[in-house]
């Protein structure tokens, strides 16, 4: 059996909850029931934890299903520990050359109003666009799961947002 950091357990159950909720499948436990245990996450590990790169993955998907996708930017002030966190992110995730992870990041400090012109944001950009392989792609060749969502988070990493208003 593959051992599960606590922080990919909780981001698959928020995830996956999220999802349910959101096309009408309803289950003894919600939602709010799950992001009620963001607290017991926190302080998030530091780099070099064998959790690092879960806990990264955690955050970000907090910003993914409170801002329904990209669709809401989020005020600043609400998750500015996790902002905080993404930020200080950012140089291990492109010191490990990881592309999918840099673009996540900087996809959601955008989702929680951090400015464009911010150093972390344009750092991330320039990373992600020096990643991009000759085909237009970026990640794993051999894994087809990697090779979508590495195109996805990096695409979302690089594009201008129409936000819809603020959650």
């Amino acid at each position: 059996m593959t051992r599960r950091s606590r922080y990919e357990v909780w981001y698959y159950a928020l995830i996956n909850i999220y999802f349910c909720e959101r096309f009408g499948l309803a289950f003894p436990v919600g939602y709010a029931d799950v992001m009620s245990l963001l607290p017991t996450l926190r302080p998030y590990p530091r780099p070099g934890s064998r959790d690092y790169r879960d806990a990264i993955y955690a955050v970000t998907h907090i910003v993914y299903t409170l801002n329904d996708y990209n669709r809401l930017r989020l005020p600043p002030p609400l998750l500015r520990r996790e902002r905080a966190f993404l930020k200080a992110s950012m140089a291990w995730a492109i010191k490990r050359g990881d592309a999918d992870t840099v673009a996540e990041i900087v996809d959601s400090l955008a989702g929680c109003g951090v400015d464009d012109a911010d150093v972390q944001m344009v750092n991330g950009r320039a990373f992600i666009l020096e990643q991009q392989r000759d085909d237009g792609g970026w990640g794993d060749e051999d894994n087809d799961y990697g090779r979508f969502h590495s195109v996805w988070t990096c695409i979302d990493g690089l594009r201008d947002y129409a936000w819809r208003g603020r959650a």
